[in-house]
């Protein structure tokens, strides 16, 4: 606990700022696209963290950034699949929700996130998973982005996010491999084992000398992914 507290300390002076003249659960980030409402200090300044993360990492990937994106902690979600959430996206209302950081942790301490205790630098990594899928939509331009084009490219962005000691501690405990390309990213992988799609997903992205063309594929409809 004491661990956290010191981080989340940390990051508050450039994470988020109270606008005086808004409601006092209204907080703009440092970067003035991201607005998050109903949170605590710290949250929200994890929450803008995770967020900047995300929209920097997807930016150099190219994709083109919402001038706006609202972020709603919640102290609940409902469960998706059977499985309980820590984050959504909400297409139609344009508005991503993510758990309190008490209640994240609860939920992980009862089912480990990549075998992880939830710590603020997993935390803000769920943020920018989201954030990705709000991203996504604003660039998509075939049809609805399947599922796991979504979530493709929301878990590049949930582990280019993390630290690189999160992350090749995940990666090095890990011996899920990378997909060996589109035809072994099937929806059916994605629903029995969302965390190891996501481990194959970013290795298959670090595999690559430019993983920038396949994003692309995927944002334009053209990726050939098997059936259910």
């Amino acid at each position: 606990m004491h661990r956290c507290v010191l981080l989340l300390a940390a990051l508050l002076p450039f994470g988020v700022m109270a606008d005086a003249d808004e409601p006092p659960t209204l907080h703009h980030c440092a970067d003035t696209r991201l607005r998050v409402a109903d949170a605590e200090a710290a949250d929200a300044a994890l929450v803008c963290e995770g967020g900047a993360r995300a929209l920097r990492f997807l930016a150099d990937l190219g994709l083109r950034l919402p001038d706006a994106l609202r972020i709603r902690v919640v102290h609940s979600l409902s469960p998706l699949y059977g499985v309980g959430q820590l984050g959504s996206f909400d297409a139609s209302a344009g508005l991503i929700e993510v758990l309190a950081y008490d209640r994240c942790a609860a939920l992980v301490s009862q089912d480990l996130l990549f075998h992880q205790p939830l710590d603020p630098d997993l935390y803000l990594s769920v943020v920018a998973h989201e954030v990705a899928h709000a991203v996504v939509e604003a660039n998509y331009s075939g049809d609805d982005p399947c599922l796991v084009a979504q979530e493709y490219i929301a878990y590049i962005t949930q582990f280019a996010a993390m630290s690189p000691e999160l992350r090749v501690r995940i990666l090095d405990a890990s011996r899920i491999g990378a997909f060996a390309g589109e035809q072994q990213m099937s929806a059916m992988y994605y629903l029995l084992d969302p965390q190891a799609f996501g481990i194959a997903a970013y290795r298959h992205f670090e595999s690559q000398p430019d993983g920038r063309p396949f994003v692309w594929r995927l944002l334009r409809g053209e990726a050939r992914f098997p059936p259910m």
